[in-house]
C-alpha cells in the first residue's frame, strides 16, 4: 500500500479507536471531566460511568463499594493502556480483526451524524425517492398452486399413480379439496399460513407446472404444483413505506461517508502505483 494510502488508513484507524473508547487529548493537564489521564490522553468520566454501569447490569443484586469502583476505574484505565499499545504496536494496521472493527467504527460513526442530519423524512420526501427508484420496490413473486388431495387407506399409492399420470400428460382426477387454497397468484407468505414452510419450499423448489409430493395435510395425501409469477410493477407505496424509508436514510449515509472519504483523500493525498493493478 503507498505511503500516502497508509497515512489515510492510520488516520481512520486512529480516530475510530479513541472515537470507540471514548478518549480524546486533554485540553489541560487533568480536565474537570477526566478520570484519569494517561500520557496525553484523557479517560472521561462517562466511560467509567459506563463501565460501572455495565458491572451493575452483569451483578444487579451487589452494591458497588469503593472496592468495586477502584477494580472497574482500574479495568477502564487497562483497557485504555492495551489501545494506546496496539496503536503503537500498528495493529490497526497489521490485524485484519482489529483493522475491521475500525473501519466498522468510523462507518458507524459516519452513518449516526447522517441520521441526526436527515432527521425524519416526511411523506412527500419518501414518495419522491420511491418514485425515483421504482426498481428497488417491485412486488414480490407471486405463486399460483394447483393441488391434487386423495384420502382413503390406498390414498399414497393413488397420489403416486396421479403424479405418475400428470408427468406423461394425462388428465386425472382427484378427491374433493380437504383445505381449500387461495384462488390465483398469491404472495408466498399467505401460502405459508395453508402449506407450511417446508412444504412451501418443496413446492417452490420444483420447476414450474411439475407436481411434487405427495405430501401429508390435513389428514390427506396432496400433490402441489407451483407456477411463480414475476412482476416488475412497483409495489403500492403504502405497503413498503418502511422499506423506502429505510433506503432513503441509507442513500443519505452512503453520500456522508463518500464525501468524508472524498475528504480524507484530499487531506492526505493518495497515489496509486498503476503498475500493481
Amino acid at each position: 500500500m503507498p505511503r500516502a494510502e497508509r497515512l489515510l488508513v492510520a488516520g481512520a484507524v486512529l480516530g475510530a479507536i479513541l472515537a470507540v473508547v471514548g478518549l480524546r487529548p486533554p485540553a489541560d493537564p487533568f480536565p474537570f471531566d477526566a478520570v484519569a489521564v494517561i500520557g496525553d490522553t484523557v479517560v472521561p468520566v462517562s466511560a467509567y460511568q459506563r463501565a460501572l454501569s455495565a458491572r451493575q447490569q452483569d451483578q444487579p443484586d451487589v452494591t458497588l463499594g469503593e472496592a468495586e469502583r477502584t477494580e472497574v476505574l482500574s479495568r477502564v484505565i487497562d483497557e485504555a493502556l492495551l489501545v494506546r499499545h496496539g496503536v503503537a504496536l500498528g495493529l490497526a494496521h497489521t490485524d485484519p480483526r482489529a483493522r475491521a472493527l475500525m473501519v466498522t467504527a468510523v462507518l458507524d460513526l459516519w452513518a449516526a451524524e447522517a441520521r441526526d442530519a436527515a432527521g425524519a423524512p416526511d411523506e412527500a420526501t419518501l414518495r419522491a425517492f420511491y418514485e425515483a427508484h421504482p426498481a428497488r420496490f417491485t412486488m414480490a413473486p407471486r405463486v399460483s398452486v394447483q393441488a391434487w388431495w386423495f384420502q382413503g387407506p390406498h390414498a399414497a399409492t393413488r397420489a403416486e399413480q396421479v403424479k405418475s399420470a400428470l408427468q406423461a400428460g394425462e388428465v386425472v382426477t382427484s378427491d374433493p379439496a380437504v383445505l381449500p387454497l387461495p384462488e390465483g397468484p398469491v404472495r408466498s407468505q399467505t401460502l405459508v399460513n395453508y402449506l407450511g414452510v417446508d412444504t412451501l419450499a418443496a413446492v417452490q423448489a420444483a420447476p414450474d407446472g411439475v407436481a411434487s409430493g405427495p405430501y401429508a395435510l390435513a389428514g390427506a395425501h396432496v400433490l402441489f404444483a407451483g407456477t411463480r409469477t414475476e412482476s416488475d410493477a412497483p409495489a403500492p407505496l403504502a405497503t413498503v413505506l418502511p422499506a423506502v424509508e429505510e433506503a432513503w436514510r441509507k442513500e443519505r449515509e452512503e453520500q456522508n461517508a463518500r464525501a468524508h472519504l472524498d475528504r480524507l483523500r484530499t487531506e492526505f493525498g493518495v497515489e496509486i502505483r498503476e503498475e500493481a493493478l
